[in-house]
């Protein structure tokens, strides 16, 4: 099975998106693997979306609780997106476009109807190519550098490491037009959040500098501390220079969208109960219901899926599920928005 996501959604030439599809589709056809053409495919943003959000409550263990519980949203910042996903009420599902609904039925029938919305362009990476690309060749220092260094690839202009400074200047280059989160629809954040990839990863990257212990620098509301630290310090290891931008950028970010405003900041975290949070594990957990399970499960009109399964032991399903993911799942670090399953 192979899912791309916002590295190809953001080509526009759809001939050059359909020329890449097929060739996967021929190598694919031509393996030893069992493949149909349709298990390749450029999924949606609110998909994509859910499948994390899938992914998250499946690790929890909430969908399969005999009574219903809490749900948790996700918040997954790609290289080339962020999605947003939570669960809403059905009165607000008709204040929503297609594009940002997604509905799940669990291994009970209950449904659940999600706000799933993929911020394309939003992700770390091109945020900051965007950063820099509007970052005038006038300005006298970069504040998202350390200092002393150059970080943009666009122009020479060296660091001052000035994170306060930093955060400006992301709202102004990066969140200044009308197309930057949050969308006119997203209604308001609510419950529990995971917020995962790169909010993760940067954190985990930076921890032996940030000034504090490992747990300490994971929390969201430690991250003016941490950014601070870490903006500068002229002696960090970081090859890309995107550590100082990251954390003013995310900090925005999770502004914009009310991430901030809630009343527990979100998690951040790469595992629930030693599983990875990822939108690849929602898809092999869909997969699987699909096409292996006895009573099978099916997709929804539009862009929303549901998938039911009856009568199987959650400790089957996951073992199967594992075994799925060791022998298929092809996972990069760093390339958090193209999973590959097969």
């Amino acid at each position: 099975m192979f899912k791309a996501t916002a590295g190809l959604r953001a080509i526009q030439d759809e001939n050059a998106k359909d020329a890449v599809m097929n060739a996967v589709r021929n190598v694919l056809s031509s393996s030893s693997f069992k493949f149909e053409p349709s298990w390749a495919r450029i999924i949606p943003g609110n998909e994509e979306a859910g499948l994390a959000w899938v992914s998250a409550n499946y690790l929890s263990g909430v969908l399969e609780m005999s009574h219903r519980a809490t749900t948790t949203g996700v918040i997954e910042m790609g290289g080339g997106s962020t999605q947003v996903t939570f669960e809403i009420g059905s009165n607000l599902l008709s204040t929503l476009s297609e594009d940002e609904k997604f509905a799940f039925v669990d291994l009970k029938g209950r449904r659940y109807n999600l706000y799933a919305h993929s911020y394309l362009g939003f992700g770390q990476d091109y945020a900051m190519t965007t950063f820099y690309k509007r970052l005038s060749a006038n300005t006298q220092n970069d504040p998202c550098c350390y200092p002393g260094r150059i970080c943009g690839q666009e122009k020479a202009i060296f660091g001052s490491g000035d994170y306060l400074q930093c955060v400006d200047e992301v709202k102004e280059l990066v969140f200044g037009d009308s197309q930057a989160p949050p969308s006119q629809t997203q209604p308001d954040l609510q419950g529990p959040f995971y917020a995962t990839e790169n909010f993760f990863y940067v954190r985990d990257d930076v921890s032996t500098y940030s000034g504090m212990d490992r747990e300490k620098t994971m929390m969201i509301q430690n991250v003016n501390l941490v950014g601070s630290n870490i903006c500068s310090n002229k002696n960090i290891q970081d090859e890309d220079g995107k550590y100082c931008f990251a954390l003013a950028y995310q900090n925005v970010f999770l502004e914009k969208i009310g991430g901030l405003k809630l009343r527990n900041p979100p998690k951040v975290t790469r595992t629930v109960n030693g599983g990875e949070v990822d939108w690849a594990l929602g898809a092999a957990v869909v997969h699987v219901c699909h096409h292996y399970m006895p009573s099978g499960g099916g997709w929804m009109q539009h862009s929303a899926f549901s998938s039911t399964i009856d009568n199987v032991p959650a400790s089957w399903f996951l073992l199967l599920l594992l075994v799925l993911l060791v022998m298929l799942t092809w996972r990069k670090k760093n390339g958090g928005d193209n999973k590959f399953l097969d």
